[in-house]
Parts: structure tokens; sequence; C-alpha cells
């Protein structure tokens, strides 16, 4: 009885002991990535996300459930940074327990709290748990579905049916949780016990369960819109050629984005999941981490579009953690201690983590170091939109609407003047690159609703400059001219920072919208009269 008593005690302990572990991994985690939330201001992709919450849910070019966790977090937190990224801070912080979960049920609470570890401590999670975008909502239901499905490979229909559910849930979320599917079907096809599985009802009740839940909306949404979201991602962004330096820039892009020495051990896990593909624990591990890695790296060879996405290799990843735990669990179950590389792989990481977070809450910091800041991306905007509210309030502005060059411009600066004014985006190529071109015009946000709405009247036009076009010489805003009569510079907007400068915008008075557009021969033939007009007085 003393020995049963002591054994109680001591799986008592560890589970408290393991419980603090995990609470001081997401307190420490949730608090780093909230203060460089509110310190920076809205990614352009969180734009389009944001404006699906107020304007119309879209399913190109994702679905709508970040944009309805978007509404949620704002109607908690108001309009803001902290009520834009709410759902992205609560989210990121559950992956780390949803990390444990499946590590603990695949090989034991050692192997959990290990990867629970590496992935609070991870730069990639933590650079998507600050952000309000579809990645983290779906690497945490990539994790929920991999052990629903796991549980009901062990106990039956119940938890297949749950596995149908998240599996409707991710897809909502992002697309390529449709990889779950054939990831599925070979983690059971690998072993006894799944291909026995695959004789009963489960695994056809969960993928069944999840198209009947998703497909009608989605189906009716592009035929109601002419198929945007299939244009998209299969055809608009590809040319399908050999580019071998793609793959190269992949591989080695990953390992600094995971941290180069957890990337080794995570191919050193896929390496052992594979070799090891008749246990059932590691044929999960195989299929669901090897699935969406090589569904990205294989094409990254054969396209000349970057393939070097941390955030979409993300699901395969944090399974690989997963295996990373069981392998330092094994180890220490021999050895009585976790093999030396196991903490060196979580230092590195967190080194690489802190880097990033220091960068992003301090920009100057990397400047100084002789880097562009790793959020320059999310810089300037708030001050551009209060430049344009300047000039939507000066007199003889009443009014005019708000017209960017592109689908960034119009849409960060409508987030901070909070759809207080009517904003439009001209035809531009990165529309149609981002798959955006659909959503404006669902929304009444393109061209033609521009010219039906205000053929002949007046705007504030923001043109967003990478780079001067010649030294010396203005920028010229070639779309604004093409679409108004008469376009004049009303203000630069330089985004600097520690003496780098990372955006630069020019705000115009644009006047008389025409009802077609000026070909681009035109505008090469009156280039240099253009040059004199974007002189400001």
């Amino acid at each position: 009885m003393e020995e049963t008593g002591g054994t109680e005690n001591d799986a008592q302990g560890a589970g408290r002991r393991a419980a603090l572990l995990l609470a001081g991994f997401c307190l420490v985690s949730l608090a780093a990535r909230t203060a460089a939330a509110l310190r920076t201001d809205i990614l352009p992709d969180e734009a389009i996300y944001w404006w699906g919450a107020v304007r119309g849910l879209v399913f190109s070019p994702h679905p709508p459930l970040v944009s309805l966790l978007i509404r949620a977090g704002e109607q908690v937190a108001g309009h803001g940074m902290l009520g834009l990224r709410l759902s992205s801070l609560v989210l990121g912080t559950l992956l780390i327990p949803a990390a444990y979960v499946l590590g603990a049920a695949l090989f034991d609470q050692r192997a959990g709290l290990w990867a629970a570890g590496f992935t609070a401590a991870a730069p990639f999670t933590v650079a998507m748990g600050l952000l309000a975008t579809p990645d983290v909502p779906q690497v945490l239901l990539w994790l929920v579905f991999v052990y629903c499905a796991w549980r009901g490979l062990q106990e039956g229909r119940l938890w297949w049916t749950a596995a149908g559910v998240v599996l409707a849930l991710g897809l909502y979320t992002k697309y390529m949780m449709v990889l779950a599917v054939p990831a599925l079907a070979l983690a059971l096809l690998a072993t006894p016990a799944g291909r026995r599985a695959l004789r009963t009802s489960g695994p056809w009740l969960a993928v069944g369960l999840g198209a009947a839940l998703f497909a009608p909306a989605f189906l009716a949404w592009n035929a109601r819109h002419g198929w945007p979201a299939l244009d998209f991602h299969l055809e608009s962004r590809h040319a399908w050629i050999l580019f071998p330096e793609r793959w190269d820039a992949y591989v080695f892009g990953h390992a600094g984005l995971i941290s180069p020495a957890l990337w080794v051990a995570c191919i050193a896990a896929l390496v052992v999941a594979v070799l090891r593909r008749r246990q059932d624990r590691w044929a999960w591990v195989a299929a669901f981490g090897l699935v969406p890695i090589l569904f990205f790296m294989v094409p990254s060879l054969f396209t000349e579009r970057h393939m070097l996405r941390e955030h979409w290799d993300a699901i395969g990843y944090v399974v690989a953690i997963v295996g990373v735990g069981g392998l330092i669990a094994e180890r220490a179950g021999a050895r009585g201690r976790a093999p030396w590389w196991a903490p060196v792989s979580a230092g590195v990481a967190l080194v690489l983590t802190a880097v990033v977070l220091a960068g992003t809450l301090w920009p100057a910091l990397a400047v100084h170091a002789g880097f562009r800041p790793p959020a320059d991306k999310m810089m300037g905007w708030r001050g551009l939109a209060e430049v344009v509210r300047t000039e939507l309030e000066r007199p003889g502005a009443e009014g005019a609407v708000v017209v960017g060059d592109s689908w960034r411009s119009t849409l960060c600066v409508g987030y901070y003047l909070a759809d207080q004014y009517d904003f439009y985006a001209l035809p531009h190529r990165r529309n149609d690159h981002y798959g955006v071109t659909g959503l404006l015009s669902a929304w009444g946000m393109d061209w033609p609703h521009l010219r039906a709405a205000h053929a002949g009247g007046d705007a504030v036009h923001v043109d967003e400059r990478r780079r001067r076009a010649r030294p010396g010489r203005p920028d010229v805003p070639l779309e604004a001219h093409r679409a108004f009569e008469e376009v004049l510079p009303a203000a630069d907007h330089d985004v600097v920072c520690a003496g780098l400068s990372v955006a630069r915008f020019g705000i115009y008075r644009a006047r008389g919208l025409r009802t077609e557009l000026r070909s681009e021969e035109w505008v090469r033939e009156n280039r240099p009269h253009l040059w004199e007009a974007s002189v400001p007085d």
C-alpha cells in the first residue's frame, strides 16, 4: 500500500510540475507577443481580414473564419491593435498546451513538455501568434485534428466525429487544411491498426462530415463570384518551370525561420518517423509532418513564386516538433536525462526569438545592426492615415473619397480611419498578385464601383512608393494619372527609422475622375509633363 501511495504521489507531483511548466511557457509567450502586438501597426494582410469582418465575409484569398475571430476580438477589446489581434494572442497561447497534449498522447508526459517548450520558443510560432492572420488558428486546428484522429483510432466513432468538425473549422480557416485528408490516409495505411480502421466508418465519417460542413458554403460563394479562390491559388501566382535556386532559399530559409538546431532536430525526427512508420504513433508523426512540408518543398523547385513562407509549412513543423519531443523522451528514458542537443535546440530557438522580438519592439536596434526592421511592413500606416485625414478635412475637400494605388494603401488607411470615408483601390498588378481583386469587387471598392459612384468627382490619392524612379526626380503616381483629369501633389509621408527610409508614400489631390482609364501608351508619351506636374509648389 505504501508503494502504491508513493507512486500516486510521484504521479501527482509530476503532474503539478508539468502544469506549472506549461503555465510558465504560456504566460511568458503571451506577455512577449502581446507587447509586440501592441507596439506595431497593422500588417497589410491583417487589413484584408479586418475588412472582411466589416464589409462582408469572403472565401478569397482565404476563408472567412479569421474575419469572424477579428470581429469577436473587437467586440471584447474595441477597435485597435488589441482587438484586432486578441484572437491570435489567445489561440497562439493555446498552441503550447495543444502540443503538450498531442505529445503526451503519442508518447508520454516528458515528450509533451518538450514539445510544448519548443513550440513556445520557436520563432515562427511566436511571430504567427501575434498577428491576426489565419495561420495560428489553422496550426491549432491541425494539432487538434491530429489528436482527435489519434483518439479515434484508439477509441472509435465519437472522436472521429470530433475530427470531422475540426476538419471543417480548419477549412474555414485556410484551404491547406485539406492536406489533413491525404495525411490521414497515409497514417492509416502505414500500420495494421490503421488499415483495420479504414474498414470501419470512422475515418470516412470524419472526412465526409468535414466536407459536408464546408463545401456548400465554399462552392456557393465562389460560383457567385467567378471562382476567384481557385484561380488565385492554382494559377495566377505561378509560372511552372525549373527554379532550383528557389529550393535552396526554401531549405535554408526554413532553417533560419524555425531556428537551425530545432530545424535539424525536426528533420531527424521525421526521418526516424519514416523508418518507424509501422508503429502507429510514428506513422502519425511521419504523415502529418511530411505531407504539408513536402507539399511546398517539392513545388519550390518548379515555380518562380517564392515558396519560403514559414506559416505555410507550420502545420507540418509543429507535428515534427512533437516527434522531437518523442525522441528526447526515448533517450531520457534510457539514460535518465535528456540528450545534450535538446537544451541546445531550445536555447538557440529562444535566442533567435528574443532577437526578432527585440527588433520588433525597438526597430532602431535592427537598423543600427545593419538590417531592416523585422516589422518593416507594419510601420507607417497609422501616421499615413493621419496625413490622409488632414487632407480630407481641408477646405474644398468636401465629398472627396480616398483612392489608393493598390489594395495595401486602400485597406490599411481605411482600417485606421475606421471606414469613416469611402475607400477605393485603382487597378494594379499587385491586386491580382495577392488575389484580392475579387474581394475588392465584392466589397464595392474597385475601379468599376468607383467610376459608377463618383465619376467627375475628387479624391485624396495615396501612392505607395518603394523606391524613387530616378535619383533627384519625384515619383509619378501613374495609376492616378490614368484615372483622373488632374493630379496635384499634396504631401509626402516618409517612414524613417534610425535614419533608414523604411517606406515612402505620396498623398495627392486628384480631380475629375474619368469614366475610362487612360492607356499606358498615353502615360509613356506624357511622362515628361507628368514629372513636372509632380513637383510640389
